[in-house]
């Protein structure tokens, strides 16, 4: 994901299958974990953290047609390694036998 200054509406989706998991399978500790590689001065640095279980189509996706996001947490990205904890959303994704689960990831302000 690129942010800039003059890109106001970013937002970045990435999935991952539970499909794999075992009926009944605990989560104690889910991180996402991003790699900043650079920050202007002027670039935003606060983000706000999602997920979503609605599946969609990385071809197809649009800003008209995303899945509804749930808040996760908001976010300060800086450079380097960021872990970002999304145990809660994780697990209760699995409890309710989710196939997949979503993050998403967009400039602070955007998704309210």
């Amino acid at each position: 994901m690129t942010v800039s200054p003059y890109e106001h509406a970013t937002e970045a989706f990435i999935g991952f299958d539970l499909i794999l998991l075992r009926k009944g399978a605990v989560i104690s500790k889910a991180s996402l974990v991003l790699d900043q590689v650079f920050i202007y001065q002027q670039w935003p640095t606060k983000f706000e953290l999602g997920f979503t279980t609605t599946p969609w189509n990385e071809a197809t996706l649009a800003w008209n047609n995303r899945p509804a996001i749930l808040p996760i947490s908001d976010v300060e990205i800086n450079e380097g390694l960021n872990e970002l904890d999304v145990t809660s959303a994780t697990a209760a994704a699995v409890v309710y036998q989710n196939k997949e689960i979503s993050f998403t990831i967009a400039v602070h302000g955007l998704t309210t």
